[in-house]
């Protein structure tokens, strides 16, 4: 599945997509997961394995093509494509969102 995420958009995915690849194949992409204080960011040809359950946010930092690869069978999430709104664009660090991202829109549980 290739996807394209304009500037400033999220996806997001729901569940436990521990073992999806997220592969950017055109522009840059910031990559959160719960628990993890690393900023991810993938430019054309990076990839990174998701390792970690809960809400995944992945946002488009310039008009941006990617794709997934399921390298295990346990794979089972939803995935979602949100539009940024205002309360996303006050930041800690210059075009990144802030963690409250994840808190804000991911459900309990």
């Amino acid at each position: 599945m290739k996807l394209l995420l304009p500037q400033h958009e999220i996806f997001r995915i729901d569940g436990d997509a521990r073992g999806l690849v997220v592969r950017c194949k055109k522009g840059m992409l910031w990559l959160t997961q719960p628990g993890d204080h690393t900023d991810h960011i993938l430019n054309q040809g990076d990839q990174i394995t998701v390792d970690r359950k809960g809400c995944i946010a992945i946002m488009a930092l310039d008009d941006s093509h990617f794709d997934f690869a399921d390298t295990e069978s346990s794979f089972h999430a939803s995935l979602f494509n949100l539009s940024l709104g205002s309360k996303f664009m006050q930041n800690t660090r210059p075009g990144l969102p802030t963690s409250g991202l994840m808190d804000q829109e991911c459900p309990a549980g």
